[in-house]
């Protein structure tokens, strides 16, 4: 695990936290105004509620929560109800947001109950790498794969691999781990996945003051909740 709670400063944190979470979150490599400005052009948004961090918000429907760590030049998009885990921004909105910024925008998606993980990773519109693996043994992933990496175990995980890039030549036969694959792609873009939205349970109505463990008001550059119709 990479983060501040093991005594790594969330400025310094690049790669995955951990892999033992299911979620999916948008990243976009730009400040957090221009995000949430941006998302308001792309998609209707009724309610903006800007730096939320240590403030009492209501959960709405379809409300995500944007934030930006001090230090990161990537915004992240991250779903604030854990009801039906319904995502109403997709890959086809990283897309546009990234075309609307002229930036780099990432899909990321992850999932320890179904054996998945991949990204999308986009450029000005473009799209320029995408992996998708899902694993065909249950239970194979109990464990986090930084355990398994620090057993210096180079036997390929075996299961069904997608992947094409415009950015280098690689097959995805020859991808031994894609958990490895993807925290290292993360490192190589500056960019972080943290998980801490998982520490605690975020239902609709609910009115909570957002306060997560380890990370303190100066940790970011702001965090916003947005909702949308």
């Amino acid at each position: 695990m990479n983060n501040a709670i093991k005594g790594v400063p969330w400025e310094q944190c690049r790669g995955i936290e951990t892999t033992d979470v299911n979620d999916y979150l948008i990243l976009i490599q730009a400040p957090i105004e221009k995000v949430a400005q941006a998302i308001s052009q792309v998609r209707q948004v009724v309610v903006w509620e800007r730096d939320v961090y240590e403030h009492e918000i209501e959960i709405l429907a379809y409300g995500f929560i944007i934030f930006q760590f001090r230090g990161h030049s990537w915004t992240v998009i991250s779903q604030a109800s854990s009801i039906g885990y319904s995502v109403t921004l997709d890959e086809e909105d990283a897309q546009s947001l990234s075309n609307l910024l002229h930036t780099k925008a990432i899909c990321y998606l992850i999932s320890d109950t179904g054996l998945k993980i991949g990204y999308k990773f986009y450029n000005c519109n473009e799209l320029l790498e995408e992996l998708y693996f899902t694993s065909e043994i249950e239970g194979e992933f109990d464990d986090e794969y930084e355990e398994e990496e620090e057993e210096d175990d180079d036997t390929k995980i075996e299961g069904t691999y997608h992947f094409q890039s415009h950015l280098r030549q690689l097959n995805a036969k020859d991808i031994e781990n894609p958990y490895v694959f993807t925290d290292t792609f993360l490192r190589e873009q500056d960019a972080y996945v943290p998980a801490f939205f998982h520490r605690c349970y975020l239902s609709l109505g609910q009115r909570i003051t957002m306060r997560l463990g380890g990370l303190k008001h100066e940790d970011l550059e702001r965090m916003d909740y947005l909702v949308l119709t």
